[in-house]
């Protein structure tokens, strides 16, 4: 039976090194760290999920953090489910085997409902890096106009 982390990384208003202690502090056997893209890119959980046995306890630090809408949550704890694995959840204040978390259904809602503020957030770091992008390519194309 292994203990499983798992943590998006570089989102803002996050503070890594304190996500990092909180992590360690749950003795996880190893810890997937994603670092966030803006395309979304989930490589290190597809790892984790194709590492997860019967049995096994997976820790994140938040629903937000670790999952991008409803949809994918709902996926993930059925496969969950059908694997008895067991699910920590540290800021939302949820267990699974109610171990750490007594079971509160104000906890699960919370973790639920604070998915749109990681998805604002995610937003707008996307629109910000848009910008930037936008912005080399016009100054590339204007230094490339002025030079000819």
């Amino acid at each position: 039976m292994a203990r499983l982390g798992y943590m998006v990384t570089d989102l803002p208003g996050h503070h890594i090194n304190e996500d990092e202690q909180r992590m360690q502090k749950e003795n996880c056997d190893k810890i997937y760290r994603e670092k966030y893209t803006r395309e979304g890119d989930t490589t290190e959980l597809k790892k984790l999920m194709g590492e997860l046995v019967h049995g096994d306890e997976v820790f994140f630090l938040s629903m937000a953090n670790a999952f991008r809408g409803v949809r994918k949550i709902c996926m993930f704890l059925e496969f969950s489910r059908i694997r008895k694995i067991r699910v920590v959840s540290l800021r939302d204040r949820i267990d699974s085997k109610e171990e750490i978390f007594q079971p509160s259904t104000e906890s699960v809602l919370n973790a639920v409902g604070s998915l749109t503020e990681d998805s604002f957030a995610i937003r707008k770091v996307r629109i910000l890096s848009e910008r930037k992008d936008t912005e080399k390519t016009r100054n590339k194309h204007f230094e490339f106009v002025n030079s000819h």
